[in-house]
């Protein structure tokens, strides 16, 4: 299950998936406490994982293009949405509240299109929580997020660099 919403993070980030290309393999970048940082062997993606006490998992990624993705899922409640859904979550960072609106993928995690910013000042935090419609859906540690967001990047980067190597490389006149 985590490889499948590791997979559909790394697609649903705007522009990084190659057509036709199998999402399912990621090579392990570094493990971080509780998260998992790994890389699609496809896209060149760089991934952040976690999994969390009643089943939940958390995953997001932070393009050097100013793209990034938030993944949730738990799977107590995952068959409250549906696939294309779109679906406002409560998000409590540290006591302070805001509204995530997000989009169900097939399995039923809820996908958010957010900043880089929002990805680092998460990592900034100590606990956040979540809520569907004032219902509490869990409140979780985030002991090692900012070790894990920094790895993150770190990750990003040196793929970038490679990808970047290689175009170098395979053009020649």
């Amino acid at each position: 299950m985590r490889n499948i919403l590791i997979a559909a993070l790394a697609i649903l980030i705007p522009a990084t998936a190659n057509a036709g290309a199998d999402p399912d393999q990621h090579v392990r970048w570094e493990n971080i406490g509780n998260w998992a940082i790994t890389t699609s062997k496809n896209t060149g993606v760089c991934i952040a994982g976690s999994d969390f006490d009643g089943g939940t998992f958390i995953g997001f990624s932070v393009k050097n293009d100013g793209t990034a993705g938030l993944l949730v899922t738990n799977n107590l409640w995952k068959d409250d949405f549906f696939k294309g859904g779109k679906y406002a979550v409560g998000l409590e960072l540290d006591g302070r509240a805001e509204t995530l609106t997000g989009y169900a993928t097939d399995d039923g995690a809820l996908f958010f299109s957010v900043t880089p910013a929002f990805i680092v000042d998460f990592a900034l935090k100590d606990a956040f929580g979540i809520s569907f419609y004032g219902n509490s859906m869990g409140r979780y540690s985030l002991a090692y997020t900012k070790r894990a967001v920094g790895s993150l990047l770190a990750c990003q980067q040196s793929m970038d660099e490679a990808r970047i190597g290689s175009a170098d490389k395979s053009v020649s006149y």
